[in-house]
């Protein structure tokens, strides 16, 4: 139980950070999720039918409805949080990223995206070289692929880094070397933006809902594409260090990946978390 546990610290901890430390907030977040996670306790239709009552099956579902409960609000309550503000340098770093976990690990998935994300690399390529200014579109453009190279890197750490094996098989203390540990701290806090991203990815496909007429939804969908353009910044890297930043990161997951040193994860990690702080002195 001790992977579980740690990937749950991770959560907690991603959440605690994104609240800017307000513990009433938090703790807050914290009741209301207990509370509503009471319902797991509620017997199913099955054991009414047969009288029965499984108190251990429902004392294992809750400490699971209460996670799902938490991220469903915490999503709601924080989006402006959870979403953040990007530009060119967190684009570019992500788009380094993206293609060595691609190439190294799932190579198959690139026969299913590859046209895409070669164009999606290209445009991003020329907007890091250029000073072209982007529209409102382009800015979303990039902003959801963004999401989806952070859906993608989330996900990727569950499959190939034995991390979603050892959640599954409740790895014990044992079980867990120091890496896995890590991993999976790492791994809880990059759920939350997991849920969100992929619960906004979604929100960009303009279905209409169950009581909601087209022009409903497409008026919804300008305003989502609205939110996504406004979070991307407009400031423009300067060439200099559009290449030291591809030869620096590319360069070091390269290095760890002929004499590692740490788990590729473990690096991408430190990636994605130095991709999201601001240089000033990167920009023109």
């Amino acid at each position: 139980m001790l992977v579980p546990a740690i990937f749950a610290g991770g959560i907690l901890a991603q959440a605690f950070i994104l609240t800017s430390g307000k513990w009433k907030d938090f703790f807050n977040l914290v009741g209301i999720s207990l509370l509503l996670s009471l319902l797991s306790f509620i017997p199913s239709k099955r054991e009414l039918s047969q009288h029965t009552y499984d108190m251990a099956t429902h004392i294992l579902a809750y400490p699971l409805m209460f996670f799902l409960i938490f991220v469903f609000i915490f999503i709601i309550a924080y989006r402006d949080k959870i979403l953040l503000t990007i530009n060119e340098q967190t684009v570019l770093s992500f788009t380094i990223m993206f293609w060595f976990v691609a190439g190294k690990y799932l190579f198959n998935l690139l026969a299913c995206v590859g046209v895409f994300a070669i164009i999606a690399t290209m445009l991003t390529a020329l907007m890091c070289f250029t000073d072209i200014r982007i529209g409102r579109y382009p800015r979303a453009f990039f902003h959801a692929w963004f999401i989806l190279m952070a859906l993608f890197l989330c996900m990727s750490q569950f499959s190939a880094s034995g991390l979603g094996e050892a959640l599954t098989n409740f790895a014990s203390i044992e079980q867990a070397s120091p890496e896995l540990m890590l991993l999976a701290f790492f791994g809880g806090m990059t759920s939350l933006y997991i849920c969100a991203y992929g619960f906004y990815l979604f929100m960009l496909i303009p279905i209409p809902g169950k009581h909601q007429s087209l022009s409903e939804r497409l008026r919804q969908w300008e305003e989502d594409i609205d939110f996504l353009a406004d979070r991307y910044s407009g400031e423009q890297i300067k060439p200099i260090f559009t290449i030291l930043i591809i030869v620096i990161e590319g360069g070091l997951l390269l290095l760890n990946n002929f004499y590692p040193v740490v788990s590729d994860f473990i690096l991408i990690n430190f990636f994605i978390i130095i991709s999201q702080i601001r240089m000033p002195f990167l920009f023109k």
